[in-house]
């Protein structure tokens, strides 16, 4: 597998392999309602001179901390799902998915500084309101990060590693022996994430989420 190399030149963003990011466009945050915040995410989405569709093409960065402005939490698990959960300290036990699904834990949080070690604060945000699948983060919560940028990662790539249903779980570096850099390596209803068994980015399969 090529290097993935990340640079800042005057005019691009470098992916691997020669990659020109064509457009970078800021994440904006939203509020509980789901309507946008003035205010700057921190989060950006790259896209490539690759297949440009959807998130098709391109990678998260979040190349700056930003303290949330506002405190978004999950929506509140029906009484009868609350045995799903087993939460620590500082963690609540919230609807998964903008208001409905499945229960889980989650640590709340408003800067970085409220996150544990190895961990930093997502805000509530997203890339595309008009499509389904395509928020970063519907409530401010603490996901693992072992990297703030290439500096971390021996010259590679800090990306923003996406779960099924394309929100955020967690920040890590990109590799030598990845499968793909982003998301136009992969095919059909693939995108390129980090797969935490195998410690490397790989294709994989995209959920139908809303």
């Amino acid at each position: 597998m090529r290097h993935l190399l990340w640079c800042l030149a005057p005019l691009a963003l470098v992916f691997g392999c020669g990659k020109v990011a064509e457009t970078c466009e800021d994440v904006e945050l939203i509020n509980a309602d789901y309507e946008p915040i003035e205010a700057e995410s921190g989060i950006r989405y790259c896209e490539t001179d690759t297949e440009i569709d959807s998130l098709k093409g391109g990678a998260f960065i979040r190349d700056m901390a930003v303290d949330c402005p506002e405190l978004v939490g999950p929506a509140a698990c029906p009484e009868d799902q609350l045995s799903e959960c087993d939460c620590g300290d500082g963690e609540v036990c919230g609807l998964n998915i903008e208001g409905y699904g499945n229960c889980e834990c989650y640590a709340p949080c408003a800067t970085d500084a409220d996150c544990g070690a190895d961990e930093v604060c997502f805000c509530a945000s997203r890339r595309d309101p008009t499509q389904a699948g395509h928020n970063i983060m519907h409530i401010n919560t603490c996901l693992p990060s072992e990297c703030d940028g290439p500096e971390d990662c021996g010259g590679e790539l800090c990306g923003v590693a996406l779960d099924s249903c394309q929100g955020a779980a967690a920040q890590r570096c990109h590799t030598a022996d990845d499968d793909c850099d982003d998301d136009g390596d992969c095919d059909g209803n693939e995108q390129c994430t980090y797969d935490e068994p195998e410690a490397r980015w790989t294709c994989q399969g995209v959920a139908t989420c809303e």
